[in-house]
């Protein structure tokens, strides 16, 4: 009976040490996997950390170089906006000259009209008479309505040019709408 407590005794002291080994064994691995893991999540952490940097750096940059666009591209629309106002600032005052000039024109025009009718008057009478005009009145009044046909032929030339400046001046700011038009789209 002693012996086999004894042997009792000896093999439950025996499980107890294997027990112990064994929880200090499981205590030990599972520090070692907590050293590894925690070594693991540094390195690759870490990794992980330079890796978000470096995207936050290039989305910046990327942001940095859209607003740099989009600033020069508000720069350029400025600079076109004005200088389509001075063009059109320009075409008022060419307007007004223009108007200027052919209210002078037509006040000459009036003036050589009654000037031409006084000399038609002149004529008729001429003509009524039996006396001839003289070579020198003959060569004035033919002088004359030569001036009066080449002025008419160049006062013709420059309304087509006039025109045809003021179609090309339209078609301009159409194509310059259109343009505008086409990048307000681009940038929605």
């Amino acid at each position: 009976e002693r012996k086999r407590k004894e042997e009792q005794e000896r093999q439950r002291v025996e499980r107890e040490r294997l027990a112990r080994e064994r929880e200090q064994r499981e205590k030990e691995e599972r520090e070692k996997r907590e050293r590894e893991d925690a070594e693991y999540l540094r390195l690759h952490g870490r990794e992980e950390i330079e890796s978000l940097k470096a995207q936050l750096a290039e989305a910046q940059e990327r942001e940095k170089t859209s607003v740099a666009d989009l600033q020069s591209a508000l720069q350029k629309e400025k600079e076109s906006v004005e200088e389509q106002k001075r063009e059109t600032d320009s075409e008022r005052r060419r307007n007004t000259a223009l108007v200027t000039s052919l209210n002078k024109e037509i006040a000459s025009l009036k003036s050589e009209n009654a000037g031409l009718k006084s000399s038609n008057q002149t004529l008729s009478k001429a003509a009524s008479k039996p006396a001839r005009l003289s070579p020198t009145e003959l060569d004035r009044l033919v002088s004359i309505e030569i001036e009066r046909r080449e002025r008419a032929e160049r006062e013709r030339i420059e309304r087509e040019q006039k025109a045809a400046e003021e179609a090309e001046r339209v078609r301009q700011r159409e194509r310059e709408a259109k343009r505008e038009r086409e990048y307000e789209e681009a940038r929605k």
